[in-house]
């Protein structure tokens, strides 16, 4: 009987082991149209599909990144293999914290790569975009989020919705556990969780007049727009410095991340359920700017998704064998 003692918890060891790690959602690629409305295409688990709504797909140079440009016209070029007018694979690393970030590779629209996902602009509703997930276990998740252009009060904000369930398909008793990203870009003193894409220093037109965007803290604590249970550390990741831009004289072009890391009762909650899906919407209507998401990654603990059935019939085959080793030296 020691045996097949020794035996199961030295399979399931392997398993947890061997599952543990992160995932870029959407694959090399990332989020793409297909894989949003495909469901989970390329990524563990069988998921139900997600809607982009009034958001759709952008370029980074004529949207998010308001035509800026450096010194001799040069445009940014926010990852390696980047293009303005062609798809490219490629990735941004947060070397500090060891997370990988796949970018948008989904074709051309009118000329341009489509590589940012921006929420409608003219816009009376709070539009939302859902990503499939379909995930066990998620531990904390990674988000690449900024505004474009910025603006105080809440047009320029944003909800992420996590969406928890006893399935990686769940649709109905869900738990979901928001958390509201704050951008206060014409404050004295700017605070918040949510940066404008292009940070434009002093002298700059439009909304971003008299700051520089808000200050990115390394924590957020639980309370305020930041429920009990999640705490967000916020980390720039790309940074490219203009001369002149749609919105400016000068100023920085960047992107950031959102780290959510689940904590007390909602982590109990995310290690034995399925991350369903998340959900990212634009809180207000504006005429001049927009949110723009750029990547998702997940941190797990089983990176693979295993429905209830997978795991019995694994526990099943390790005492069978237990049980005929126990039998072969008895």
């Amino acid at each position: 009987m020691l045996r097949f003692i020794k035996i199961s918890f030295l399979g399931l060891a392997v398993l947890g082991l061997g599952n543990a790690g992160q995932i870029r959602v959407g694959g090399v690629n990332g989020l793409t149209s297909g894989y949003i409305t495909g469901g989970c295409s390329g990524t563990p688990g069988t998921c139900t599909a997600g809607s982009a709504a009034a958001w759709s797909e952008k370029n980074y140079n004529t949207d998010l990144f308001t035509s800026a440009t450096g010194p001799g016209a040069t445009q940014p070029s926010a990852y390696a293999g980047y293009s303005n007018t062609v798809a490219s694979t490629g990735s941004i690393v947060d070397a500090a914290d060891g997370v990988t970030f796949s970018m948008i590779n989904d074709g051309t629209s009118g000329g341009r790569s489509n590589n940012v996902w921006i929420a409608g602009e003219n816009i009376t509703a709070n539009p939302v975009i859902t990503i499939p997930i379909g995930v066990f276990a998620v531990q904390d998740v990674w988000t690449m989020l900024n505004a474009d252009l910025g603006g105080a009060s809440p047009k320029r904000d944003a909800w992420v919705i996590f969406d928890f369930g006893a399935t990686s398909n769940a649709t109905v008793g869900l738990t979901s556990v928001i958390v509201k990203l704050t951008n206060s870009a014409n404050s004295n003193v700017p605070t918040g969780q949510l940066r404008n894409a292009v940070d434009c220093t002093a002298g700059c037109a439009g909304d971003n007049a008299g700051a520089n965007g808000p200050t990115l803290a390394s924590t957020v604590g639980a309370g305020g727009a930041i429920p009990v249970g999640i705490t967000l550390k916020t980390s720039p990741l790309y940074s490219f410095a203009y001369t002149a831009g749609g919105q400016g004289t000068a100023g920085d072009v960047v992107l950031d991340a959102q780290q959510f890391t689940f904590t007390g009762g909602t982590l109990t909650t995310a290690l034995n359920n399925f991350l369903v899906d998340i959900k990212v919407q634009q809180v207000g209507a504006t005429t001049t700017s927009t949110v723009g998401l750029s990547a998702i990654t997940l941190d797990t603990a089983v990176a693979a998704t295993p429905e209830p059935s997978t795991i019995f019939l694994l526990l099943t085959g390790l005492g069978a064998i237990g049980f005929a080793r126990t039998r072969r030296t008895s």
